[in-house]
Protein backbone atom coordinates (compact mmCIF):
# COMPACT_ATOMS: atom_id res chain seq x y z
CA UNK A 1 0.00 0.00 0.00
CA UNK A 2 1.60 2.95 -1.36
CA UNK A 3 0.62 6.29 0.47
CA UNK A 4 1.90 8.83 -2.05
CA UNK A 5 0.92 12.24 -1.92
CA UNK A 6 -0.46 11.46 1.58
CA UNK A 7 3.06 10.80 2.55
CA UNK A 8 4.52 14.82 2.98
CA UNK A 9 1.53 15.59 4.99
CA UNK A 10 1.84 12.96 7.51
CA UNK A 11 5.60 13.31 8.28
CA UNK A 12 4.65 16.88 8.57
CA UNK A 13 1.86 15.84 11.30
CA UNK A 14 4.12 13.27 13.35
CA UNK A 15 6.97 16.31 13.02
CA UNK A 16 4.45 19.10 14.36
CA UNK A 17 3.43 16.61 17.13
CA UNK A 18 6.75 16.04 17.97
CA UNK A 19 7.68 19.66 18.79
CA UNK A 20 4.33 20.60 20.70
CA UNK A 21 4.76 17.37 23.06
CA UNK A 22 8.60 18.67 23.31
CA UNK A 23 7.64 22.68 24.15
CA UNK A 24 4.95 21.10 26.70
CA UNK A 25 7.87 18.74 28.43
CA UNK A 26 9.75 21.93 28.74
CA UNK A 27 7.04 23.76 29.89
CA UNK A 28 6.18 21.19 32.82
CA UNK A 29 10.26 20.96 33.88
CA UNK A 30 10.20 24.90 34.01
CA UNK A 31 7.50 24.92 36.58
CA UNK A 32 8.76 22.65 38.95
CA UNK A 33 12.16 24.37 38.33
CA UNK A 34 10.55 27.57 39.53
CA UNK A 35 8.83 25.71 42.20
CA UNK A 36 12.35 23.75 43.72
CA UNK A 37 13.75 27.04 43.40
CA UNK A 38 10.98 29.07 45.51
CA UNK A 39 11.32 26.35 48.16
CA UNK A 40 15.25 26.68 47.89
CA UNK A 41 14.61 30.28 48.96
CA UNK A 42 12.13 29.54 52.14
CA UNK A 43 14.36 26.65 53.31
CA UNK A 44 17.25 29.21 53.01
CA UNK A 45 15.57 31.39 55.28
CA UNK A 46 14.32 28.77 57.80
CA UNK A 47 17.55 27.93 58.32
CA UNK A 48 18.69 31.46 58.65
CA UNK A 49 16.44 32.18 61.51
CA UNK A 50 16.89 28.73 63.33
CA UNK A 51 20.82 29.74 62.81
CA UNK A 52 19.84 33.53 64.76
CA UNK A 53 17.76 31.54 67.22
CA UNK A 54 20.34 29.01 68.11
CA UNK A 55 22.81 31.81 68.67
CA UNK A 56 20.70 33.47 71.27
CA UNK A 57 19.37 36.81 71.40
CA UNK A 58 21.66 39.81 70.07
CA UNK A 59 23.30 42.14 72.66
CA UNK A 60 21.38 45.30 72.12
CA UNK A 61 22.82 48.51 71.47
CA UNK A 62 21.94 52.11 72.49
CA UNK A 63 22.59 53.45 68.87
CA UNK A 64 20.45 54.21 66.22
CA UNK A 65 20.78 52.08 63.54
CA UNK A 66 22.53 54.06 60.19
CA UNK A 67 20.81 53.70 57.20
CA UNK A 68 22.88 52.22 54.44
CA UNK A 69 25.25 54.64 51.86
CA UNK A 70 25.14 56.80 55.62
CA UNK A 71 28.26 54.98 57.30
CA UNK A 72 30.48 58.40 56.74
CA UNK A 73 31.44 60.03 59.82
CA UNK A 74 29.23 63.10 59.97
CA UNK A 75 30.41 66.11 59.07
CA UNK A 76 29.64 69.94 60.68
CA UNK A 77 27.23 71.65 58.23
CA UNK A 78 28.99 74.77 57.30
CA UNK A 79 26.82 77.60 58.06
CA UNK A 80 24.14 78.90 54.85
CA UNK A 81 25.93 82.87 53.64
CA UNK A 82 24.47 85.64 54.26
CA UNK A 83 22.82 85.60 50.43
CA UNK A 84 21.13 82.61 51.33
CA UNK A 85 19.19 83.40 54.31
CA UNK A 86 18.17 86.52 52.58
CA UNK A 87 16.62 84.36 50.17
CA UNK A 88 14.92 81.78 52.67
CA UNK A 89 13.52 85.31 54.43
CA UNK A 90 11.82 86.36 51.29
CA UNK A 91 10.72 82.82 50.42
CA UNK A 92 9.29 82.69 53.91
CA UNK A 93 7.41 86.29 53.40
CA UNK A 94 6.24 85.40 49.93
CA UNK A 95 4.66 82.00 51.00
CA UNK A 96 3.37 84.24 54.28
CA UNK A 97 1.16 86.27 52.07
CA UNK A 98 -2.01 86.13 51.40
CA UNK A 99 -3.10 84.25 48.03
CA UNK A 100 -5.54 87.29 47.68
CA UNK A 101 -3.20 90.05 46.98
CA UNK A 102 -1.75 88.60 44.36
CA UNK A 103 -5.21 87.80 42.80
CA UNK A 104 -6.38 91.28 43.35
CA UNK A 105 -2.94 92.73 41.34
CA UNK A 106 -4.15 90.52 38.16
CA UNK A 107 -6.72 92.84 36.30
CA UNK A 108 -9.60 90.34 35.31
CA UNK A 109 -10.77 90.05 31.74
CA UNK A 110 -13.85 89.36 30.42
CA UNK A 111 -14.60 85.73 28.65
CA UNK A 112 -15.14 86.94 25.41
CA UNK A 113 -17.51 84.45 23.76
CA UNK A 114 -15.81 83.23 20.01
CA UNK A 115 -18.33 82.16 17.51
Amino acid sequence: MELGPYQLQIFAIIIAVLVALVALICDVLKRSNEKLREELIELKVRREEEQKRAQGPEPKTEEAPTPRGMNAPAEPKRPPSPDAIAVMQRGAQLAGASRTKTAERAPERPIEARH
